[in-house]
Formats: structure tokens, sequence, C-alpha cells
């Protein structure tokens, strides 16, 4: 608690490529460093907002659907342009649209604990975490998030509904095109285009209020937790056995820090023998680990890790305050996790969430803060994860 309140007090501006977010890496990098850690740094560019990049994709949806009843050739190109950016987009791998932002300059750290005589390890076990925190807005208030997380059959994936929907409304532009008559077209273009009106005011209100938030919980908990399980893991640590902790830049902006990572690690190392854990708020709620993630294209965590996610549960049922390690279905957004399952990688990600809320309590706004963290629950959530990773290093 006293390294996440340094961190908030030195950096308390840690938005997406800032140099905020370099200052608390450094500052963990200091713990690294205490422990013996190798240490290394990855620069990388991305965009400072996924906010604006939907704003952008949508938007554009909705002036297409504007002028599809003057140009509909134009149109359809429009709403097929869009769909497509964000489908691909949405894989974690290929960006159209998104390359008309401007990249700042961001890292990655990484610090090893290698294998005893720097031979090739038998286990590479990978633990990430991010250092930037978000933006807030009307899309963060908890009555919004309540309903967007809880909502049933096509309208629980909010994003992937608008860009379908723009999917749809390229085959009205080209009936329109070819001057098929369909009654009340206009309405039914209308009416298709609402999903993507509302994603663009969403984000939008978040991309020009930039109002950042602590993330005490969303990600310091994770960050001050790496160190931790370096001194923990340090002594258990099979001579064969490799331990990397990343602490990552850029994932409020969608993933850019473990974007730069797997195009780093591709080539270098073994999928056949590293597995990654990922953490992504580890209090204000009970630990969960993602399943499914991705908002056209779901990606699923390994089913081994998911298994020995059930075994210890099983075993440890002290794990207070909650007993039970279960499954959460992200709807929108992601976590770092998905850049690496999409490539292959084996892998699992943790979060806290408040059953009552369907999001870690003060999720995205600016109460979360270190006052704000459950020590308890994070504690917890950090017992679970070492008995996690002691599994995967004996199992290997």
């Amino acid at each position: 608690m006293d390294l996440i309140r340094g961190i908030v007090d030195r950096a308390p501006d840690r938005e997406p490529a800032s140099e905020g977010e370099r200052v608390a890496q450094q500052m963990i990098e200091s713990e690294f460093k205490k422990l013996g850690l190798e240490t290394s740094w990855q620069g990388f560019r991305f965009h400072r907002s996924i906010y604006g990049d939907f704003a952008l994709h949508f938007g554009l949806g909705i002036f297409a659907t504007a002028i599809s009843g003057i140009v509909p050739m134009v149109a359809a190109l429009i709403h097929g342009l869009v769909a497509f950016s964000y489908a691909m987009q949405s894989t974690r791998r290929y960006a159209v649209l998104r390359r008309l932002y401007w990249q700042r300059k961001s890292q990655n750290l990484m610090g090893v604990m290698p294998a005893a005589g720097k031979v090739a390890p038998a286990l590479r076990l990978v633990f990430m975490g991010h250092a930037d925190a978000a933006y807030t807005g009307l899309v963060f208030q908890p009555v919004v998030v309540n309903s967007a997380m809880k909502a049933k059959g096509p309208f629980k994936r909010s994003v992937a509904l608008a860009t379908w929907c723009l999917v749809a409304l390229v085959g009205f532009d080209l009936l329109r095109f070819f001057d098929v008559t369909i009654p009340f077209v206009r309405i039914v273009e209308w009416v298709l285009t609402v999903p993507a009106m509302i994603a663009f005011f969403l984000n939008f209100d978040v991309y020009v209020r930039r109002e950042r938030v602590p993330g005490a919980n969303d990600n310091l908990s994770a960050a001050a937790t790496l160190p931790i399980l370096a001194s923990r893991l340090a002594a258990a640590k099979p001579d064969d056995v490799e331990l990397v902790f990343s602490l990552n830049g850029c994932e409020e902006a969608g993933l850019g820090g473990a974007i730069a990572l797997a195009g780093e690690i591709e080539g270098k190392w073994d999928r056949s023998n590293t597995v990654f854990i990922n953490m992504d708020g580890l209090s204000n709620g009970q630990l969960c680990y993602i399943d499914p993630e991705g908002e056209l294209f779901r990606l699923h965590p390994t089913p081994r890790l998911v298994q020995m996610c059930r075994e210890v549960s099983a075993s440890r049922p002290g794990f207070a305050p909650f007993q039970d390690v279960k499954p959460f279905d992200i709807t929108i957004g992601g976590t770092d996790m998905a850049a690496l399952l999409t490539r292959g990688w084996s892998g699992i990600s943790f979060v806290a969430i408040d059953p009552t809320r369907a999001s870690p309590r003060f999720y995205h706004t600016p109460e979360d803060t270190p006052d704000n963290i459950d020590q308890d629950e994070l504690m917890a959530s950090i017992d679970f994860i070492e008995q996690l990773a002691l599994k995967v290093m004996k199992d290997r």
C-alpha cells in the first residue's frame, strides 16, 4: 500500500504514453533491482485515447447514414470501411483507421529472474500488469456500467452490435444505389444507426473531457504485486524456470504495450513452454478469471490454467473473503492478455469483480484511490495468484 500511495503521489496523472506512466514504471524498476532482477525496457509508439478511436469509427458510421440518401455508394464504402476497420482492430493484430491518430512514445518495463546458468528455460512464466491509468466520463457511471455488463442477447456486446449494424447498413446502401424500393427504409437505416450513435456519444464524452483517474486499483494494485510475487516466488523457483515480470504501458489506450510485447517476443520465445498470467485490478471485488473476452471474436484462457484455478480454489477454501475464483465475461474492451491469446500464446487474466455491480468498485472513476482499496481482497488475490504460479511451476 505504501508503494501504491507513493506512485499516486509522485505520478497522479498516468494517462497512456505520459511521463507519469514512465515514473510509475521507474518506481517499480527500483523494486525489481532491490530483488536482484535483470531489468530492461522496450520502447514503442501508440495512440493515447481509445475513446477517440471509438468516436472516429462510429462518428464516420453516423456520417455515412446521413449521406446515404444522396450518395449511397459512398455511404456503403464508409459503412464497410468502418466495420472492417473495427473488426480488424478487435483482433488486436491489425489497425486501419486507428493509424490516423498521432502516436506517442511509450514503453514496457521487464524484470527477469532467469533460469539457473542462463540456460534455455523449461518453463517461462510471465506476469503482466499495466502502469497507465484510465480516463473517465459518463460511460463509467455505475448505472451505465451495470446496464452494459448485465445486458442480454445482442445488447450484451454493444460495440459488436454497433459494428454488425454498420455491416447491415452496407446492404441498405447498395439497395438504394440500385433503386430497390424498401418501405420505411430511412427509418430502418436510422434505427440501425442508433447503436453507433450511443457508442459515439459516450466515447466522445470521455475523449473531450480527458479527465484522468488515480487508478490505484486499476492498475497499481497489479503493478505493486509484481515485486511482491518476485519476492515470494524466488525461493520456490526451480532452476529450469524463468520468471518474467512485465509492467506494460498504454493498456488503457487499447492494449498498446501488450501488442508491442507480442511483436517483440515473436520468434524469440517458445510458445510451448511460455505461460502468461495477467493481472488487471486485484481488489474492490471478488477475484475472477476472464472467460471470455473479446467484442467481436471471443478469446478463452488456456483450459489447463482454468483447471488449475479450480484445483487451487478447491485446495484452499480459506482464501477469504471468497472461496471460489469464477469466470467473468468481459463484454466491452479487454485486458492485455487478449493481445497474447489472439497470437496463440497460453495464458489467463485476472480481475476482481463486485458481483453486485458487474465491475470492480470505483471502476474508472475519480474514487479509485489508495484509500478505497480493500486490502484484504488485494492480499487474498495475491495469495491466490502465488498459489497458482507455484502449481504451474510444479506441473511444468
